[in-house]
């Protein structure tokens, strides 16, 4: 499984919702098997948005699309504050506690905005894992 994950700043939770929920690039189409959508608990202007996908290239897809029709678009998303920051992440294999997963294993950066994430940059004594 993939997961295309952004992240990005917005200037009110509930019209960049119902833009999401107007769903413009029509991700079940696009091969989007599940979706979530979290929230900083100490930042009400930011979004995280994980779509799940069977295959890699349905989520190169879908952030193609959402680059190229969306997000340059202030009709299509006219709550979007900022550069979204986007990486596509591969299933973990499980892995024993404290373990470290097999080197083929890794996270594809398609995009990157100004603003980090402070979890990424954790000292590699553990794994950070996205369930």
């Amino acid at each position: 499984m993939y997961t295309l994950q952004i992240e990005h700043g917005i200037t009110d939770f509930g019209r960049w919702k119902s833009a999401f929920d107007r769903d413009p690039v029509n991700r079940a189409a696009s091969g989007v098997t599940a979706h979530r959508i979290s929230r900083p608990v100490d930042d009400p202007h930011y979004v995280v948005v994980e779509l799940d996908f069977e295959r890699r290239a349905e989520a190169e897809e879908l952030l193609a699309n959402l680059q190229a029709n969306v997000w340059n678009s202030s009709a299509a998303a006219p709550a979007l504050r900022g550069e979204p920051k986007t990486r596509i992440l591969a299933s973990a294999p499980d892995t024993p506690a404290g373990g470290h997963p097999p080197p083929n294993f890794g996270s594809y950066a398609t995009a990157s905005a100004s603003r980090t994430v402070a979890a990424t940059a954790a000292a590699p004594a553990a794994p950070m894992m996205i369930v």
